[in-house]
């Protein structure tokens, strides 16, 4: 094309990643791209004999270069007055303010062409008088380079060997690989994740595994990590293995089948959840999606159905106080949304009482599971295994084979049409509420999770949704109004599961977004002591979990909680965590109490940590005297005699309340506690037989005697007769007139009415007694004299 030097040669550019300049104006159009150029027969550098002209200077520059002796051999192969022509050329017309760079360009198509057609000796022939290479970037310049690239971060750290002749250029030194132009030594290599650039020594999280970032490539541990199953809204369903479908029929079905075990899912249309709770007519859920009403488990003969509003059936009793233990089986509550079912063989069942249901299989389960959820092999392709070993490739003819009953209608294998498409003036409404899935709110979250997904099981739910169902709300439940009375549905039914689920996801990897403070439709209530968290602790809900599974593996919790630091105590109340009780042998102590147990390396004395952080022990060798005063409460609950109406305790009172002071006792707390027995509620201590009575039972105590139930005494005095009867172990006296007598003898000894004693030496006449009753009156005078009393009578 420039002249007949270059044929079959290729311009090779000054460095692998920059383009040839001055070649590349000739040849860098395919031979298909138009030529908009018009060609010209004069030469753009024709030398007109002018000194420092620009064609002077390109004569001038390109003579020297081919006077080297090292270029002789190549003017017996080539023509070296083409090379003239084309040194000048490209010179000339030379883009850049460096115009020799380009001319040295034709030298070097030259010098491989000259190679090519035998001659040896040029490989070097650069140097810092001849065409110097510029590199940049911390590059060196070789004469002979790989012709395939050179190594960079990332995948191709490593070039596959050839055979093909090397290339010059720029070039990173050994050691040292490409990165964004630059040399760096490979263990400064970034790694790409989605995307993104991650420095060299940053680690990822991926599922139960870590991927460290090292010379460019990611490197993950190897631990086999369990699997989540999920059953969401209208409900959309994705397995063990990460497979995603919907599936909307109306029946029981088996969300995982195994050999020892089954958790079921009962399907209702999505209105039926409601309207059956609500007693209304059926006819108001026709046609519309299913949704999960109940999950049932069964394990090992036990059978636990949690219904909607975190309601519990175990075995066909409602349970009302959870938490909850039966054959190793524990339900507790982990926040005010979420109940969670712990199984003996690791399987965790999370439920939010409304349309969520979380399944979360160990490793151990791997290729052990059935039904709705998959196979949990990391291979989605057989998830649609059927309980007649066969896969199937559609969801519906999968999902109508898992049915728990077969009175349940299969759903028809129809293609139905997207609920946006039939309700199409729902749609302007779902994609209002649903966007937010998509917008800055959740923007931290988007590279970790791609809300593509949730974005579009929101529409289906939304369009999906019937908003103008009259309910009877006596509850408080998540997407409905709180409160009592008729009320209407809102959007929050049909929009807060989806957008839960991708806030709940979120959580678990880490990124931790109140989008419900933004989201008003799906507002959580918290009661009071208690605030919404995004991801509480699920192992501090209470002060008996704490206590009872010190060992509690922490997880998010999303709903209302105590504060960090407190718990709920017995009450529901939030209370800090160093007042909560602690939990030993099945016993209850409060915080501070000290008791010796046996230990390997012998007697430990063992205390709530005074405080009872955590209610959790802190044990330490026990002296004698610690035996002594702090005896096992377990050794001395066989001292309380139940015949006698006697019950442990770890916290015997100070004072017992006894027959005697139950009607205005004292009462004492303890500095440290100690475990004895004390009377059973609704008894009291009768301290003359040792044992509890009830207070009816309790006797009354008159003249050194005791006297039962209803017994009576009588006492005579002066002026009045009292009677008591002995009532709840204290005598209840009534009081009626009585005759008295006041007398004289004697030498002058004198005795009231009252019955008081004197003596009295008067020689005189004395008014012994006077007084009167209504009209009548008396008047009693006495003579008295050395031992002689006369009495006058007056009336």
């Amino acid at each position: 094309m420039k002249s007949n030097y270059y044929r079959g040669g290729t311009p090779s550019s000054a460095s692998p990643d920059e383009p040839p300049q001055g070649i590349t104006l000739y040849l860098h159009n395919e031979i298909r791209d138009a030529c908009d150029d018009i060609p010209s027969e004069d030469h753009v550098c024709q030398d007109i004999g002018v000194k420092n002209s620009l064609p002077s200077k390109a004569t001038e520059f390109c003579k020297k270069l081919l006077a080297d002796r090292r270029f002789a051999p190549c003017q017996h192969v080539l023509d070296i007055t083409s090379l003239l022509d084309a040194c000048r050329w490209d010179y000339c017309t030379c883009p850049g303010n460096d115009r020799s760079l380009c001319a040295c360009e034709s030298l070097n198509v030259y010098v491989r062409d000259c190679t090519q057609q035998g001659v040896q000796g040029l490989a070097n022939w650069r140097d810092k008088d001849t065409c110097p290479m510029q590199c940049t970037g911390g590059k060196i310049y070789k004469a002979c380079g790989p012709s395939k690239g050179q190594p960079g971060c990332g995948a191709a750290i490593e070039l596959p060997e050839n055979d093909e002749p090397c290339v010059e250029g720029c070039y990173c030194p050994e050691g040292t690989v490409l990165h964004e132009n630059s040399c760096i030594v490979k263990e400064k290599c970034p790694c790409r994740l989605r995307g993104k650039s991650f420095p060299a020594g940053t680690s990822v999280p991926k599922d139960c595994n870590t991927c460290t970032c090292s010379e460019g490539q990611w490197i993950c541990t190897q631990v086999s990590c369990g699997a989540r199953c999920s059953a969401i809204g209208d409900p959309h369903y994705i397995t063990f293995d990460g497979k995603k479908y919907d599936f909307m029929g109306q029946c029981s079905y088996y969300l995982v089948k195994n050999d020892n075990f089954s958790i079921e899912a009962e399907n209702v249309a999505c209105a039926g959840s409601i309207s059956e709770a609500m007693n209304l007519p059926p006819s108001l859920s026709t046609g519309l999606p299913s949704c999960t009403k109940t999950v049932t488990i069964k394990w090992n003969g036990q059978n636990i159905k949690l219904k909607q509003n975190q309601g519990l059936v175990v075995n066909g009793q409602d349970i009302t106080k959870i938490p909850h233990t039966i054959s190793g089986i524990k339900i507790k509550s982990i926040s005010s949304i979420f109940l969670l079912v712990e199984l003996p063989n690791g399987i965790e069942v999370w439920w939010d009482g409304v349309t969520r249901a979380y399944i979360d299989v160990p490793a151990e389960f791997k290729e052990k599971t059935r039904g709705l959820c998959g196979t949990f092999n990391n291979n989605q392709k057989d998830d649609f295994l059927t309980p007649e070993d066969d896969v199937e490739q559609a969801v519906i003819p999968f999902a109508n084979k898992w049915k728990t009953s077969e009175k349940c209608n299969d759903i028809p294998d129809v293609i139905s049409s997207h609920p946006c498409d039939k309700n199409i003036h729902k749609k302007p409404t779902a994609e209002k509420h649903c966007s937010k899935l998509k917008s800055g709110l959740f923007k931290d979250c988007h590279w970790f999770v791609d809300p593509e997904q949730f974005y579009q099981d929101c529409l289906y739910d939304m369009c999906s949704c019937e908003f103008k169902i009259l309910i009877y709300i006596s509850y408080e439940a998540e997407g409905l109004l709180h409160g009592s009375g008729i009320a209407v549905l809102t959007v929050s039914r049909c929009l807060c599961p989806t957008m839960s689920s991708y806030g709940a996801e979120c959580s678990r990897k880490g990124i931790k977004i109140d989008w419900r403070a933004e989201v008003r439709e799906c507002g959580v209530h918290c009661p009071g002591g208690q605030k919404y968290q995004v991801c509480g602790n699920s192992c501090t809900r209470t002060c008996f979990d704490i206590a009872v599974d010190p060992e509690c593996k922490q997880q998010c919790a999303e709903g209302c909680n105590c504060p960090e630091g407190q718990a709920l105590d017995d009450n529901g109340e939030c209370i800090p965590i160093g007042q909560c009780k602690c939990q030993h042998d099945g016993l209850e102590f409060p915080a501070g109490y000290k008791e010796v147990r046996p230990a390997p390396d012998g007697p430990e004395l063992c205390i709530d940590s005074n405080t009872c952080i955590n209610a959790i022990w802190q044990c330490k060798l026990a002296s004698s005297e610690d035996m002594k005063d702090f005896p096992r409460a377990s050794d001395l609950q066989s001292m309380c005699n139940a015949d006698a109406n006697m019950e442990f305790t770890t916290c015997e009172p100070v004072q017992p309340v006894t027959c005697k002071n139950m009607h205005s006792p004292d009462y004492f707390s303890a500095s440290v506690c100690h475990s004895g027995c004390q009377c059973k509620d609704g008894y009291v201590l009768d301290t003359s037989s040792k044992n509890c009575v009830k207070p009816t039972e309790c006797p009354c105590h008159h003249g050194g005697r005791s006297y039962g139930e209803n017994a009576t005494v009588q006492s005579d005095c002066n002026t009045w007769l009292r009677r008591g009867q002995c009532q709840n172990g204290k005598w209840k006296c009534t009081d009626r007139q009585c005759t008295a007598e006041c007398s004289a003898w004697g030498d002058s000894h004198y005795k009231t009415f009252d019955g008081k004693h004197f003596d009295y030496q008067g020689q005189c006449d004395y008014v012994f007694a006077k007084g009167n009753l209504g009209s009548d009156s008396f008047d009693v005078s006495i003579q008295a004299s050395i031992g002689i009393f006369n009495i006058q009578l007056i009336h």
